[in-house]
């Protein structure tokens, strides 16, 4: 009896992990960014230490449309997703300056 309950207990915990598996959302990809009305813009600046990350993600963050910051201080690069009717990768890279990060666009999404 102890082995019957043992495996009808872990049927039941493997179907709850199929059914959350099953129910999670799909990544959103560039044509979701469309219709939400996002866009994303990679810099590359010199970003050397944790200092140059807080400051980025902290100053950045007031800067309009914008919904996400990240900074990689491994491959200098900061990500930054924001709204397109909002603003654009040469206010957010001016933003970038104003703060004392020369910087380059590399990539729009």
């Amino acid at each position: 009896m102890k082995k019957f309950l043992t495996i009808l207990a872990a049927a039941s915990l493997f179907a709850s992990y199929a059914n959350a598996i099953s129910t999670t959302s799909n990544p959103i990809s560039i044509t979701d960014n469309e219709e939400t009305g996002l866009s994303t813009v990679i810099f590359q600046a010199d970003v050397h230490c944790e200092g140059c990350k807080k400051k980025i993600e902290k100053n950045l963050a007031y800067e309009k449309g914008v919904k996400e910051i990240k900074v990689d201080i491994k491959s200098k690069t900061i990500t930054v997703t924001f709204k397109k009717n909002r603003n654009n990768p040469e206010k957010l890279s001016a933003a970038l300056v104003k703060l004392g990060y020369d910087n380059k666009i590399m990539i729009i999404k």
